[in-house]
């Protein structure tokens, strides 16, 4: 595949779509970039890619050691944590009474949100905790 003449901004910038080529999950793909100038080569540029269409994992740890919330809990404020393997994404958590906070993967994998006393569930109520990968 070769694509000519992709405009340089400005500020040195360029981009390019290649939405319309059908990638292959796994493959690696070396990516060459030159610069001319009028019909003389400058300077060459190459990367290789590979592309992983896998999902994202998600995992939330248990909330407490038993995986229900007491009034001690609740008073200490609740965090829930857990691991994905999407480094830098954003992780949508949601209490099924409407609460929804976000915080992003970080660096080891690992993310944490903690929840204040008054955004946990009512008492004496079970409550379905969700969570998401956004981004």
């Amino acid at each position: 595949l070769t694509i000519a003449n992709v405009a340089v901004d400005n500020y040195r910038h360029w981009s390019l779509h290649l939405s319309n080529i059908a990638f292959v999950d796994g493959t690696t793909y070396k990516a060459k970039i030159y610069l001319k100038s009028g019909n003389s080569e400058v300077n060459q540029y190459s990367n290789a890619v590979t592309f992983d269409f896998s999902s994202a994992t998600l995992e939330i740890n248990a909330i407490t050691t038993n995986n229900k919330i007491n009034l001690n809990d609740k008073n200490a404020n609740v965090v829930i944590s857990g691991t994905s393997d999407a480094i830098g994404k954003t992780v949508t958590v949601s209490w099924d009474s409407g609460t929804e906070k976000t915080t992003a993967v970080y660096n080891r994998g690992h993310w944490s949100l903690t929840y204040s006393v008054n955004t946990v569930s009512v008492d004496n109520s079970t409550t379905i905790v969700t969570s998401k990968i956004c981004g």
